[in-house]
Formats: C-alpha cells, sequence, structure tokens
C-alpha cells in the first residue's frame, strides 16, 4: 500500500505579479495607466478611512468667509 506524500509548492508570487503588472502596462496607453493608478490608490484610501472610527475623522472644513 502507497503512503500519500504531502508536498509542499513555494511560489515567488511577487515575482509572477511584477512580470503580469509591466506586461500590462506595456498593453496600455498613459490615460489607461493613470485611471488604473488612480483606481488603485482610491480602492488603497477607501479601505484606510473605513477602519477609521468615525470620531477620529476630522470635520469638513467650512466654506465661506472666516471670523
Amino acid at each position: 500500500m502507497k503512503k500519500d506524500r504531502l508536498v509542499t509548492v513555494t511560489l515567488n508570487v511577487t515575482a509572477a505579479g511584477k512580470k503580469g503588472g509591466e506586461a500590462r502596462a506595456a498593453n496600455m496607453t498613459a490615460e489607461e495607466r493613470s485611471a488604473a493608478a488612480r483606481a488603485a490608490v482610491a480602492a488603497r484610501w477607501a479601505g484606510h478611512v473605513a477602519k477609521r472610527p468615525a470620531s477620529s475623522r476630522k470635520p469638513a472644513a467650512k466654506k465661506g468667509k472666516g471670523k
């Protein structure tokens, strides 16, 4: 009877992702790269803002003349 073996495979995900990102960027126009970067920043900041408690958020600046 054969015993089952546990095989561990290590993947370098960072290197694989870098190659994919470079290839994707090479096929995009400057406007498309800019839009993708803006979307990525918005997604990252959305997570940061959602994690902060409401009491720590700064109130919006008031418009108009200051006294």
